[in-house]
């Protein structure tokens, strides 16, 4: 029979419910899916604009970018050959949660307008760090602290019996987070980058050059 494909929160929600482990090659591999769709999305010169859980599907073991309602196209100064930043007036009515709203929401002082498709690869840190650890970067209790931790160069902690694992899928996904939560967002690397670095390494890890990037998560029709 086949399911239509479901948000990636409600497979989340029911494999904890069940006590399923997702192990850490699967991570990986969510991982480089996660990576792989937005750097997609930046890749024709347009950004997602609402990155979060449910706007990824799962389909036959593979986690898709969907829902560009909000999309956004970047524009490029010829003159300059880059990335034009965002103005002021584009912050503070926004719903996301990267590094640099909220800098500008608390009105840091360091906070310097950026460019578009950087913001984003902050918000595909949360998700990424979703994937690791299982855990949400925003709780409902102590907003306001865990956003002057943010400010101020503070990550959400990393479970200890991840830390101490020692597996080499972790290692990348911990390494990743560091690449997309570079706080200045001129040395942010690209989702690209990021999505690459994530690919070699699986192939390490798999002795193989093209690894498969499909997953077994939970039946569809769970």
């Amino acid at each position: 029979m086949d399911h239509a494909p479901r948000v990636m929160n409600h497979y989340n929600e029911k494999r904890l419910a069940r006590n399923i482990t997702i192990s850490p090659l699967d991570r990986l591999k969510i991982g480089i899916q996660i990576a792989s769709g937005v750097a997609d999305v930046h890749s024709v010169d347009f950004i997602h604009d609402d990155l979060h859980e449910q706007q990824f599907l799962y389909k036959d073991g593979l986690f898709k970018l969907n829902d560009f309602n909000y999309a956004k196209p970047m524009y490029v100064d010829k003159n300059a050959n880059k990335t034009c930043t965002l103005s002021l007036s584009e912050f503070g009515n926004r719903r996301q949660a990267s590094l640099e709203e909220l800098q500008y929401k608390t009105g840091y002082k360091g906070f310097t307008p950026v460019e578009p498709d950087k913001m984003e690869v902050w918000l595909m840190g949360n998700l990424l760090y979703t994937i690791l650890t299982d855990l949400q970067v925003w709780n409902k209790k102590g907003y306001e602290d865990q956003v002057k931790r943010i400010v101020a160069g503070k990550r959400p902690r990393i479970p200890i019996h991840i830390l101490q694992r020692n597996d080499p899928a972790y290692a990348a996904l911990i390494n990743a987070l560091d690449m997309s939560w570079t706080y200045d967002w001129k040395e942010r690397p690209s989702a690209r980058a990021i999505a690459n670095y994530l690919i070699g390494e699986l192939q390490t890890i798999t002795g193989e050059e093209a690894p498969d990037f499909r997953i077994s998560f939970l039946d569809e029709g769970s």
